[in-house]
């Protein structure tokens, strides 16, 4: 059942990629009368798009010379905010990209964790709230008494943006362990 569950997240990212490059294509057709310079980059942009594993389903990682966007889930803490949840890194079209980087970590945030459900079980069978507290404590933080988890985001490690996603629950950990509030 869990590779089925697998399968299914695996066919609906493909599928959803695959859309967006034919919406890349239509404007690329869009744009081929206005001026070569705008369909030039439209080619630059599709040609360098990342390449979806078959396998995992998921795209590489890219190397440290190109743009990275990060995304994370955090906490407020009395010392100011604490990473509970990180996410894949992905290559950006530049460090400038806060739209683009935005739209990716809001992406991430709905597919990994249900759009902010604590109670959701991931991949591995282990729940977001259980991942989160298992970061928080091992940053010396075992005990979170309702906490609403935020996203937030970063280019070329630049400052953290909050992207404006907040966790449906509160996050709440005893002794490491998740339970709901």
């Amino acid at each position: 059942m869990f590779k089925e569950g697998l399968e299914m997240i695996k066919k609906s990212f493909m599928d959803e990629f695959n859309e967006l490059r034919k919406e890349l294509s239509v404007v690329k057709n869009e744009l081929s009368g206005v001026s070569g310079g705008m369909t030039d980059v439209v080619e630059a942009i599709s040609a360098d798009a990342p390449q979806v594993s078959a396998t995992t389903g998921l795209v590489p990682s890219w190397t440290e010379d190109e743009p990275e966007c990060n995304c994370r889930g955090y906490i407020h803490v009395a010392e100011g905010e604490l990473d509970v949840l990180d996410f894949p890194s992905n290559t950006a079209s530049s460090c400038s990209a806060g739209f683009e980087c935005a739209g990716f970590c809001g992406g991430e945030w709905t597919l990994l964790t249900n759009d902010g459900d604590l109670n959701h079980i991931m991949l591995d069978g282990i729940t977001v709230g259980q991942h989160m507290c298992a970061k928080a404590a091992s940053s010396g933080y075992n005990e979170i008494n309702s906490e609403n988890v935020y996203l937030n985001w970063n280019l070329c490690d630049g400052p953290w943006y909050f992207d404006g996603q907040i966790s449906r629950q509160p996050l709440c950990c005893t002794s490491g362990s998740y339970s709901p509030c």
